[in-house]
């Protein structure tokens, strides 16, 4: 149900992937479906409920409930990963800027929409529409960046 008070935007639909341990079975592939990894521990980030919710949904797409070994904030995130503690599931652009090894995922459904919103009906001022339009034309010239070449 959309909002009538909202007016949005998507800016980006962005690629998630899946992170993998360094010497994992699967680390050598180029694409991989979800439910190949159903039985891995699974990490997953406890400070951002809105993506947690939408990973989880993708694993039940795939067939399966994910197995959270281990529940991290963001800040802890790379520590687990490096420890090789389990698979996650992050946007291409957070691997590309830690420099992680990722596996693309082949499920179709494996894309996170990134919007911007703001009240329809209130004034906004020079410098939020500037600001709002700046943010439209990053994602617009940088796409490339959360996509999976």
């Amino acid at each position: 149900m959309q909002d009538e008070e909202i007016e949005s935007v998507v800016l980006v639909e962005e690629d998630i992937v899946l992170v993998v341990p360094t010497n994992h079975t699967y680390g050598g592939e180029t694409s991989i479906s979800l439910s190949v990894v159903a039985n891995e521990p699974f990490i997953s980030l406890a400070d951002n409920k809105e993506y947690s919710r939408f990973t989880t949904m993708l694993c039940e797409k795939a067939g399966f409930l994910p197995n959270h070994a281990f529940e991290v904030d963001s800040h802890t995130l790379l520590e687990i990963i490096r420890l090789n503690q389990g698979v996650v599931l992050l946007p291409i652009s957070v691997c590309r800027t830690l420099g992680l090894r990722y596996v693309k995922i082949a499920d179709e459904s494996a894309i996170y929409p990134i919007s911007l919103s703001w009240v329809k009906q209130k004034w906004l001022s020079p410098a939020v529409r500037e600001f709002r339009d700046f943010i439209t034309s990053y994602y617009e010239d940088h796409a490339g960046l959360f996509k999976v070449e």
